[in-house]
């Protein structure tokens, strides 16, 4: 598989703020860093065949393999608009080194809830 990078996006992962007035611990979503990677839509046969429904909002992503993201993250585009990391992230490791994440657009604004 070769992938063309053809966006970049700022990646937000969700981390410890510091702890609450009963001693919970408090998190948030924090600004991690910029990632290049190359976005597709998912086509609806392979959604079909995977979840059993076609959907508009479902989005793939493949990456170089030592770009970090996790599955709590939240990526989002230079127009603005956010997604969510669904499933695993997906690592090949054999012969072209990527990684392949599935993506939701979020409804809203997940950053700020």
């Amino acid at each position: 598989m070769i992938f063309f990078p053809n966006m970049t996006m700022t990646r937000y992962t969700y981390t410890d703020n510091g702890t609450g007035v009963y001693g919970e611990t408090i998190k948030s979503y924090s600004q991690a860093g910029q990632i290049t990677v190359d976005f597709q839509n998912e086509g609806n046969a392979e959604l079909a065949k995977q979840y059993g429904v076609e959907r508009k909002n479902l989005y793939k992503i493949y990456m170089d393999i030592h770009e970090t993201l996790m599955d709590e993250d939240v990526l989002v585009d230079t127009d603005g608009n956010q997604y969510q990391v669904i499933g695993e992230i997906q690592e090949y490791n054999h012969f072209h080194m990527y990684k392949l994440a599935h993506l939701v657009h979020c409804r809203g604004d997940k950053l700020c809830q």
